[in-house]
């Protein structure tokens, strides 16, 4: 404030009263310099009152950043963007005995998010375990900044913990402690001094009940890193009544100091291998390396039976199993949409040789053509002689009482509906069936495939362009349930369906043989390991055998050369025109 004083002296002092002393006291200049002075001083007047004002203006934002601003911006801070939301019960859960706290005064668990970064599965984990091991009377979630998603929307796992948790208080903290310091430490014990609780630390999953933990007032387990140095944010501590802030420190040296430590995910197997009793087990792991729903759904190992439970509330594998002997199949039909903004736009050959694949090479006893408008042209009157109907269906506007706007995602829509109500299959237009559809993947209740480009951080995606399934089949309800919060700036019919998968990974079968899809000349089949590629990446995918497809989907260009005609089909060379003439001379067309 001393530096500021001279500048503020100087300016009452200065060039305005001078100016203005000047012009009332030198009468004998002439009337024109009079003028000047004058208007040079009320410039310099008016310039020292802009000043004025915008320092005033600069110090009352100061001192509502030193008083108010604490209380008011947590108030109207962001939280990131929402796309994709998805609820989970987090009340209905398999009993499982030793693991389950049987507590009579459900606590209060702590945790902080510490710095700038994404909320991932094994960050959802370790609140998992303390919602379904403590069913704790409240979650309190200690953050300087929120947690963030990836660009691609795949990690939203904390969007979906705020949809399920009733009693998640988030609570914003200014200047939080350094990550991995001591001083999160003392944070976590600063909110257990006052009455108790538990704090959490991050990736920290509670594996067992702890009611040892209730018959003395402190009790924690702190992890302690392979290079023997410490991270104190991972581990956990339980205070049944609360002790003396100004103990915290002492606390804070005992803890780093003790041995207890909570296990890696390896060690945990080992040790639960060895032990007949679980209550021998460590009361807690760290989750040490990234982990996805899709390696815990099969996982036999301990420690994949625990996530398993913290997720999907059940500890049996998570897998979709095939319908009964006797119960119905997935019917033999087949549904194709015909939804076009262009009006003049005809059947194309591909088309014709879509229908004729489905009926005479994958064994579909009929074909269905939706749209609001019948398809014309040469190669959709020759179908007249096929079992194909078109079927006059409006073309959906609104979901959920939001607009849709794009012919893609109105098709989509449709697409779940249409399956939903009947069953069957559902072909893209620009898709041909290459081997007859085997009996035994219609004895699922849904069955689709994965798409061959990589998406960020997803770990798989899934293309609908080709999609089997029984009517009123369960995933297809989940999906439908999703658009309720459809967006049509943000939505993506190809993720989404994988999202949904994660949430019911026993309600759907990935057959990786059910489509090959071919963008740019390349064709991806998903049973090759290398399958993922860059959008790019355009290094052919050799030695795989074409007939061991059951259809292919051409995205781009459409259609292939070779596939633009009979003509083509009989003269061309490759694959493609051996596809081509294979569906032709099923179909008797050969000549």
């Amino acid at each position: 404030m001393d530096s500021k004083r001279p500048l503020s002296s100087e300016m009452k002092k200065g060039p305005f009263e001078t100016d203005l002393s000047l012009g009332q006291h030198e009468t004998d200049l002439s009337l024109g310099q009079h003028e000047t002075d004058l208007s040079l001083g009320q410039y310099k007047a008016r310039t020292v009152m802009i000043f004025s004002f915008v320092w005033g203006v600069t110090l009352m934002i100061l001192l509502f950043f030193l008083t108010d601003a604490p209380r008011i911006i947590p108030l109207i801070k962001k939280s990131p963007q929402v796309d994709l939301i998805m609820y989970k019960d987090l009340y209905v859960q398999d009993r499982w005995s030793g693991v389950e706290a049987d507590v009579t005064n459900d606590p209060t668990v702590h945790t902080y998010w510490c710095g700038n970064k994404i909320f991932r599965f094994e960050d959802y984990l370790s609140l998992l375990s303390a919602l379904r091991v403590l069913r704790p009377a409240a979650l309190i979630f200690h953050y300087s900044t929120l947690p963030q998603t990836d660009d691609d929307n795949y990690h939203t796992w904390f969007s979906e913990l705020r949809q399920s948790v009733p009693n998640l208080v988030l609570r914003h903290t200014y200047q939080g402690p350094r990550c991995g310091s001591r001083e999160v430490l003392a944070f976590g014990l600063r909110q257990l001094s006052k009455e108790g609780g538990v704090y959490l630390g991050e990736r920290t999953v509670l594996t067992r009940e702890l009611k040892e933990a209730w018959s003395r007032n402190l009790y924690y387990y702190n992890f302690r890193r392979l290079d023997l140095s410490y991270d104190v944010s991972q581990g956990f501590i339980f205070s049944k009544s609360g002790f003396p802030e100004n103990k915290i420190d002492d606390l804070v040296y005992e803890i780093v100091a003790s041995n207890n430590t909570c296990s890696t995910p390896d060690e945990f197997d080992l040790q639960s291998a060895k032990l007949l009793s679980y209550s021998d087990l460590k009361p807690c792991l760290v989750l040490t390396e990234s982990l996805y729903p899709r390696d815990i759904w099969n996982n036999t190992a301990r420690s994949g039976e625990l996530a398993r439970w913290l997720y999907y509330g059940r500890r049996g594998r998570q897998e979709v199993s095939q319908g009964r002997q006797g119960e119905d199949l997935i019917p033999l039909v087949s549904h194709m949409i015909w939804v076009t903004d262009n009006k003049s736009e005809e059947f194309q050959f591909l088309h014709y040789l879509s229908a004729l694949s489905a009926l005479h090479v994958a064994g579909f006893e009929k074909v269905f053509v939706h749209g609001e408008v019948e398809p014309k042209g040469f190669w959709w009157d020759k179908l007249g002689q096929e079992n194909v109907t078109f079927v006059k269906i409006p073309r959906p506007q609104t979901v959920f009482q939001r607009e849709l706007k794009k012919p893609a995602h109105q098709t989509a829509v449709l697409q779940l509906n249409i399956l939903f109500q009947h069953g069957g299959a559902y072909q893209d237009r620009d898709v041909i069936w290459v081997s007859k559809l085997p009996e035994y993947l219609r004895r699922y209740p849904a069955v689709v495939n994965l798409d061959w480009a990589r998406r960020g951080e997803w770990p798989e995606v899934i293309n609908m362009g080709v999609a089997l399934a029984k009517p009123n089949a369960d995933w297809l309800k989940y999906m439908l349930q999703t658009l309720s919060h459809y967006r049509a700036d943000t939505w993506d019919f190809q993720t989404m369906p994988y999202k949904v998968y994660e949430q019911h990974p026993d309600s759907l079968f990935i057959d990786r043989s059910l489509q090959v899809i071919c963008y740019k000349g390349i064709c991806h089949p998903a049973w090759q390991t290398d399958y993922q590629r860059e959008r790019d990446d355009f290094q052919p995918i050799i030695n795989y055998n074409w007939r061991s497809a059951r259809a292919f989907h051409f995205i781009l260009p459409k259609p292939p050369t070779s596939l633009t005609s009979p003509e083509a089909i009989k003269e061309g060379f490759g694959m493609f025109a051996e596809m081509g003439r294979m569906i032709l001379e099923k179909r008797g067309q050969a000549d």
